[in-house]
């Protein structure tokens, strides 16, 4: 027994060593080595999930829009290589949280060869963009951190965003979710990488010279042991810098634009002289059009059109020159009297109707867009764009039917032909021929005879003359011929041919259909309009016609239609008597002062116009004018009394003269105040006394002199009208003594009175050079009165002044010096004024001459042919012009030169506004920012990945290496002792028990 415990003792202790060499070497050599030589599974497919945020640049608003995401990174060995390698398949997709959209931006399919044991990386391949990235072994590029992580060693870690590698740099350890990890951080500033595939074919040929860098850092949470990555964040900044632009050109017509397009066409043209159709094929026409100034985007330009036949002779009725101001951006009028497009815009023309101003309609035109052409311009197409006005108002007057297409190219705006067709006519109701100023332009001479008549004493003065009367159209205010200018000139001429004064000159607009004046101070007509038929197809009843000599216009009536030479004739008259007519209006119509202030007049007038119906032509002229002169009130006389009478007398050896001037002024309705001043001076010029000045009121009708108040004061300063009274009471004053007194009737004529006056006062003789004397002062006047108008024809003064004590007796007489023609005259004036009698002052009478009157037959039956066409049988010109082949050539070359440089203008217009919007935002056109989420989601569908699955993942390989490396080599090393323990327990137990038995 003894022997069999031992063994048994030893094999215990045998069993034992053996467990603990076999713990021994799990724990420090089977276990760490198949740990540290562990590769990646050829059953690998794992998920990394992220959630972050993506804030891109949109170049289309200018608007920086932000979308917060969820990324899945699904990871999986799809193929084993030769030498140990493993082909990973790398699957990045991303949604926009909360929905499925996918975001295109943050999806890569990429594939790795990398080392399944040290997860060295070989090769990248980025797939769907042909991006290959090879590596050597010598780089020690790592695809992954290996295992276990040296925390003292920068790893090289490849980068898919830089497609390169970045240093990645251990920053200390830190707990996720249990796990205690190394925390590596690597990044880039600035770096430059391949533009992708999508830019590059934004930018166009900008892509090759553009920039994209890269700023960027990524941290990885990294499980030591087994290079896990627990969690994982990421920044990206992308940023975009394009090369350096040239200008954008501006798309407008040059300043200094001169362009010449040539027509070919035919013409059918009515003949005015023979009233017949006239062909004309095979004309040509030029346009012209020259920039003269330029005012920023105005331009100015002159336009002219000459139009030849096929011989080369000019038919310049069809020639036009206009100036115009257009907009140099979009070809639009932008000067007075036009609206609409002049020319296409420079930008292009668009499948739109434009507005195109039209000269001769004088207002805008649709060009409507009808659709566009490929064939007859190739390589080019054209746009179609047709005008069409049908029987419009056309110049002034006309009608007309425009009918015209344009091809136009629709990049350049270039019109590449055009094709014109327009007839015009004048229907009967236009009555117009505004363009045919020989019809317009006239000379009219008429006889004239004038009978002067002077209103005082009837003597009549006859006079003939003849006045001529000169009218030419100069032109038209505008293109639109509706408003033609006129200048009038009248000159007055003696039988000798003498101008009797310098040509009167008027200048006038008048309306071209109605002959109506126009923005001037006259109304009415200014002759007949072409054809008198009005809507009704009656003879126009009357017009209102202009009256040169009272600067005002009239009615001339419809008086009767009759025949002249074959004419249907309309006779008017202007009928016109009594019109009261101002001083002045007599002055002017006479042409001279009669120098009857304060007279009116009358004016009266018979013209008779013979009018051809059809055509408004006057045939014959009658004038007959009659002026009465209305006499000045006795009121008006005594208003505006202005007289001086003179008297002359000695007085002791000197000559004396005494002036007496009365001015009269208006004091009231019926009454004058009448200022007098009285002078008596010596020959030397001393005074013999004192000046007097005297104010008497005057009552106009009764002659009474008033107080201030009004009241009469039964005295007589003047005679009254028709003296007829054997006593007047009187007052006058000498040497500023007032003297009352009664003027007595004496002898009597038949045209004269007498009337002698007389008034005895006691006065201081001072005034007569003995002061303190009195004396008795007689006063005497001796007047010769007319009999109608109680004027003073003569007066004799005398003054005596006598002092019987002193024995003084001293006589002053003085005679009337007074002008008897001008006293005779003012004397016949208010006799005329006192009988209130019209007398008559001037009476003419005017007539055509006979031979202009045959001149004027003849212009109307012209004019009657030339309105053979105003029935609008057939139109009066009718017109067709189309591009010539050189224009036609020219214009298409031109075209395809414009074409290449605006097929560049949309990618520079298109790369300035992007490089403005990248500038605004740093350049910076996309940021990323994205880290592992913490928790599972369910934004994919059986999709593990999170900060806790890895964390589990690592606690799991952590927990299988404790089992295996730790728990069971310390189980074998407690059986191992246990086992050791046994066989020495074994063995020693076994010896003591035989020693006993021996004992």
């Amino acid at each position: 027994m003894s022997g069999m415990g031992k063994i048994l003792g030893v094999l215990s202790i045998v069993i034992a060593l053996g467990f603990i060499i076999f713990g021994a070497s799990l724990m420090f050599v089977i276990v760490p080595n198949m740990a540290e030589n562990a590769t990646l599974p050829v059953d690998f497919d794992e998920h990394n999930v992220y959630g972050g945020y993506l804030t891109k640049l949109n170049t289309a608003t200018g608007e920086v829009e932000r979308t917060n995401f969820t990324i899945d990174r699904r990871i999986q060995v799809i193929d084993e290589l030769p030498d140990g390698k493993l082909l990973l398949d790398e699957d990045i997709k991303a949604v926009v949280n909360g929905t499925d959209i996918e975001i295109p931006a943050l999806a890569k399919h990429n594939e790795y060869e990398i080392d399944e044991l040290t997860m060295q990386l070989f090769k990248y391949e980025e797939l769907g963009n042909d991006i290959i990235v090879e590596y050597s072994e010598d780089d020690g590029i790592q695809w992954i951190f290996p295992h276990p992580v040296d925390k003292d060693e920068d790893y090289s870690i490849y980068n898919m965003n830089t497609l390169d590698y970045s240093t990645a740099e251990y920053l200390g350890t830190e707990d996720v979710n249990g796990v205690e990890c190394y925390v590596f951080k690597g990044g880039e500033v600035d770096y430059e990488v391949p533009i992708p595939a999508s830019t590059a074919e934004a930018l166009g040929s900008l892509a090759p010279d553009s920039t994209m860098m890269l700023t960027l850092w990524e941290k990885a949470w990294v499980h030591p042991l087994t290079g896990s990555i627990i969690d994982y964040a990421k920044e990206i900044d992308v940023f975009l810098y394009l090369p350096e632009l040239p200008p954008i050109p501006e798309i407008k017509y040059p300043s200094d634009l001169v362009s010449t397009t040539g027509f070919d066409g035919d013409l059918v043209l009515f003949d005015q002289a023979t009233a017949s159709f006239n062909s004309f094929d095979g004309i040509s026409a030029e346009r012209y059009i020259e920039v003269i100034s330029a005012d920023e985007y105005d331009l100015t330009t002159n336009e002219t059109v000459t139009v030849l036949t096929a011989e080369g002779a000019p038919l310049s009725m069809l020639d036009s020159a206009i100036q115009v101001v257009f907009d140099a951006r979009d070809g639009t009028h932008t000067g007075p009297g036009r609206t609409g497009n002049y020319l296409f815009s420079p930008q292009g023309a668009g499948e739109m109707n434009y507005s195109i101003w039209d000269d001769g309609f004088g207002m805008e035109v649709n060009a409507e867009y009808i659709g566009n052409d490929n064939t007859t311009f190739t390589p080019l197409t054209a746009n179609i764009y047709h005008i069409y006005v049908e029987n419009e108002t056309y110049l002034a007057g006309g009608k007309a039917t425009l009918d015209m297409t344009y091809w136009v190219e629709p990049m350049t705006g270039i019109v590449l032909d055009v094709n014109k067709k327009v007839s015009n006519w004048r229907e009967q109701d236009a009555r117009r021929l505004p363009l045919d100023t020989a019809l317009i332009n006239k000379t009219i001479t008429l006889n004239v005879t004038i009978t002067a008549i002077n209103p005082i004493d009837q003597s009549v003065t006859p006079m003939g003359i003849y006045v001529e009367q000169i009218v030419n159209c100069t032109g038209y205010t505008n293109m639109t011929y509706g408003v033609a200018m006129f200048t009038e000139q009248v000159t007055k001429y003696l039988p000798n041919g003498t101008m009797m004064a310098p040509p009167t000159v008027a200048n006038f607009s008048v309306d071209a259909y109605t002959m109506a004046y126009v923005d001037t101070t006259r109304t009415g007509v200014f002759t007949f309009p072409i054809g008198l038929l009005n809507e009704t197809g009656d003879v126009t009843p009357s017009y209102s016609m202009y009256n040169s000599d009272l600067g005002m216009s009239f009615p001339v009536v419809l008086f009767e239609e009759l025949d002249m030479q074959g004419l249907q004739v309309a006779k008017y008259e202007m009928n016109l008597s009594e019109i009261p007519l101002a001083y002045a209006d007599v002055v002017a119509i006479l042409g001279q002062d009669p120098g009857l202030p304060g007279a009116t007049g009358t004016y009266g007038c018979l013209y008779e116009y013979y009018v051809d119906i059809n055509t408004g032509t006057i045939i014959d002229i009658t004038r007959s004018v009659a002026i009465n002169m209305v006499p000045p009130t006795y009121e008006f006389l005594y208003d505006n009394m202005d007289s001086v009478s003179v008297v002359k007398g000695e007085l002791l050896g000197e000559n004396i003269t005494m002036t007496q001037t009365m001015i009269g002024s208006e004091a009231g309705e019926g009454t004058t105040l009448i200022n007098i001043t009285k002078t008596v001076t010596y020959d030397n010029g001393t005074d013999f006394m004192d000046p007097e000045v005297v104010e008497v009121l005057i009552n106009t009708t009764s002659h009474e002199m008033l107080l201030p108040n009004g009241t009469g004061l039964g005295l007589y300063l003047l005679f009254p009208p028709s003296p007829n009274e054997t006593a007047y009471p009187m007052m006058y004053s000498f040497g500023g003594v007032d003297l009352i007194g009664a003027a007595m009737k004496g002898d009597m004529t038949e045209t004269t009175v007498d009337y002698n006056f007389s008034s005895t006062e006691v006065i201081d003789a001072e005034i007569f050079g003995m002061p303190g004397v009195g004396a008795n002062m007689t006063l005497e006047y001796n007047f010769l009165v007319d009999r109608n108008t109680g004027m003073v024809l003569d007066v004799n003064i005398m003054v005596n002044v006598e002092n019987n004590s002193i024995g003084l007796n001293m006589d002053l007489v003085f005679l009337s010096q007074n002008d008897p023609a001008y006293t005779a005259m003012s004397n016949a004036v208010m006799g005329w004024a006192l009988s209130g009698v019209h007398a008559p002052v001037l009476d003419i009478g005017m007539d055509l001459y006979d031979m202009e009157a045959e001149a004027a037959v003849m212009k109307a039956k012209i004019t009657s042919q030339l309105l053979l066409i105003a029935d609008g049988v057939r139109p009066a010109l009718e017109l067709e012009l189309s591009f010539n082949a050189t224009t036609k050539a020219t214009m298409l070359a031109t075209a395809q030169g414009t074409l290449v440089q605006l097929e560049l203008l949309p990618l520079l217009q298109g790369a300035h506004m992007m490089n403005d919007l990248l500038v605004a935002n740093d350049n910076m056109v996309q940021h990323v920012y994205y880290k592992k989420v913490d928790t599972d989601v369910e934004v994919f569908e059986d999709v593990d990945g999170s900060v806790e699955y890895w964390a589990d993942k690592a606690i799991e390989s952590e927990d299988k290496i404790e089992r295996y490396g730790v728990v069971l080599p310390t189980a074998l090393f407690v059986l191992g002792g246990i086992g050791i323990v046994i066989g020495l327990v074994l063995i020693v137990a076994k010896g003591k028990k035989t020693e006993e038995a021996e004992e």
